[in-house]
C-alpha cells in the first residue's frame, strides 16, 4: 500500500479531511454505483469486474462509517446478522 498507516488511521484522516457529511454522500453516491453496476449485469451490459470494483468502493466506505458511527455497536449487530444468516442457510 502507498499509504503506510493503519486503515483505520486513513479512514479517520479521510473523514477529518472532508468531514463527516461528504463522507455520507460519497457512502450513498457509491452504493448507487453499486446498484446501477449490477442492474447493468443482469441487462447483459457490464462485465462483473464491475460489480467487484463498486463493492470494494461500497466496502471501503462501510468500514470508514463503521469507525466512525461505532465500530464495535457495528461489529456487534454485524455478528448477530450473520448468526441469523447462518440459522437460515443451516435449516
Amino acid at each position: 500500500l502507498m499509504y503506510q498507516f493503519k486503515n483505520n488511521d486513513l479512514y479517520r484522516d479521510a473523514i477529518s479531511k472532508w468531514g463527516i457529511e461528504a463522507q455520507l454522500w460519497i457512502c450513498v453516491e457509491e452504493c448507487s454505483e453499486l446498484l446501477n453496476a449490477i442492474a447493468k449485469n443482469k441487462r447483459g451490459r457490464e462485465k462483473e469486474s464491475a460489480i467487484i470494483e463498486e463493492l470494494a468502493d461500497v466496502s471501503v466506505m462501510v468500514d470508514q462509517l463503521s469507525l466512525y458511527f461505532d465500530k464495535a455497536e457495528f461489529n456487534r449487530i454485524k455478528e448477530a446478522k450473520l448468526q441469523c444468516l447462518y440459522e437460515k442457510v443451516m435449516k
